[in-house]
């Protein structure tokens, strides 16, 4: 009987966690483009809220030209849709675009 009581017990504290929905995510695909007169070298996009950045989207050795561009599908919390994507170039400086995933699909740098 002590058992059993222990077992309901223990399912009780359990059960808000059991039915709690998984934080759901979404992806868009976003086409990044070089406007300027620098090669993109690194590319990471972090949370608005946050000031950490995820990895590299070009990941090792590659550029996005002078004039090119590349698209992406990016995850991201549907719920919270303001991102910061930060691009380091060629010669060092940084530029971070603001951007709310949850609506674009088009992203420019070096203006």
């Amino acid at each position: 009987m002590h058992r059993r009581s222990l077992a309901i017990s223990a399912l009780a504290l359990l059960l808000p966690f059991l039915s709690a929905a998984p934080a759901e995510s979404a992806t868009r695909r976003v086409e990044v483009l070089d406007r300027g007169n620098r090669a993109i070298y690194t590319l990471r996009l972090g949370h608005a809220a946050t000031a950490s950045w995820g990895p590299d989207l070009l990941g090792p050795a590659r550029v996005i030209g002078i004039g090119e561009g590349r698209s992406f599908a990016l995850t991201f919390d549907p719920s919270t849709c303001a991102y910061d994507l930060r691009a380091r170039f060629a010669d060092g400086r940084v530029q971070i675009r603001s951007v709310d995933l949850c609506a674009v699909t088009r992203i420019t740098f070096g203006r």
